[in-house]
């Protein structure tokens, strides 16, 4: 919106809840748009391979971006493709917790300085500009939660003008000290999940984690057999004292004039059976257990 492009979507699949390599290879050909830019996003902290999106954009002459909000890549270091850019998050509830703030990783050096130069002349993003982004994030979720989620579409115009802040200086340390945990961090979060499956894998024919494994964990992602059932886990689990979330809001439905007639149902299939389960230190061996009794009750019953 803010470069008054229009997106072209390629859908998740249905059983991953990543775009397929064919997928989005085939919508970079059949988009003769010049300049073009595939954007790769990390979704739940998978790190998907896309060669064949990768040589398509490259064979094109498109710039590729890497939506990696997670820190995927932080541990599977690979060599970087010409004119590639990563974007990287150090918000709260962040794989890399830094307390706010991100980064621009990329080879093109003219790039870098553009960016600079242009972040330069922007405002620090301070207490004002926090609390407008929490109103934008409660006014979605409030939307959404009474089905009016294509209401929050003008929000987008707003979202635009937050992105133009510089970084605070201040969150400088912040960010060092847990780019420094984030090794260790990662490795106990990567064990919670072990246990998750571990516990869960009686039942894996109703609830089970989607075949592309989980490089940064930000929470367990399992896919249950239908929604009917997904919804009966979160409730029971949520009435139990356990957290339990669901899939984002396919783009189509909080974007419909952006997104035009652009749905999948690959995408509504995804989102409809999703569950995510927490990783965090409050999860020890016990508590996931006591977790998983309660999602092997509502799907026994």
């Amino acid at each position: 919106m803010a470069s008054n492009r229009r997106p072209v979507l390629a859908s998740v699949s249905a059983d991953t809840g990543l775009p397929d390599d064919a997928t989005l290879a085939s919508a970079i050909d059949a988009n003769r748009s010049q300049p073009g830019l595939l954007v790769l996003t990390h979704l739940y902290g998978k790190l998907a391979d896309y060669p064949g999106a990768r040589a398509m954009a490259d064979q094109r002459g498109w710039v590729l971006l890497e939506n990696d909000s997670l820190a995927a890549t932080a541990g599977s270091p690979r060599e970087c493709a010409p004119r590639t850019t990563r974007l990287l998050s150090f918000g709260s509830g962040k794989t890399v917790d830094g307390g706010g703030g991100g980064a621009i990783l990329t080879n093109d050096a003219r790039l870098a300085d553009t960016l600079s130069t242009r972040a330069s002349a922007w405002p620090v993003f301070d207490h004002a500009a926090d609390q407008t982004e929490d109103h934008i994030v409660l006014a979605r979720r409030h939307l959404s939660a009474i089905g009016l989620a294509w209401a929050s579409e003008p929000l987008f115009a707003v979202e635009v003008a937050q992105c133009r802040h510089s970084f605070d200086p201040n969150l400088a340390e912040p960010i060092l000290a847990a780019l420094h945990r984030f090794p260790e961090s990662n490795a106990r979060r990567l064990a919670r999940l072990a246990m998750w499956n571990e516990v869960l894998a009686d039942v894996s024919h109703a609830i089970s984690a989607p075949p592309v494994p989980i490089s940064a964990a930000w929470r367990g992602l399992f896919r249950v057999q239908n929604e009917e059932l997904r919804d009966r886990i979160v409730i029971a689990m949520r009435e139990a004292g356990h957290d339990a979330g669901t899939n984002y809001p396919p783009l189509w439905d909080v974007a419909p004039t952006l997104v035009g007639d652009q749905r999948d149902t690959r995408g509504d299939a995804w989102g409809q059976t999703v569950v995510t389960l927490w990783l965090t230190d409050t999860y020890d061996q016990n508590r996931i257990r006591s977790a998983a009794d309660v999602i092997k009750r509502t799907i026994g019953g």
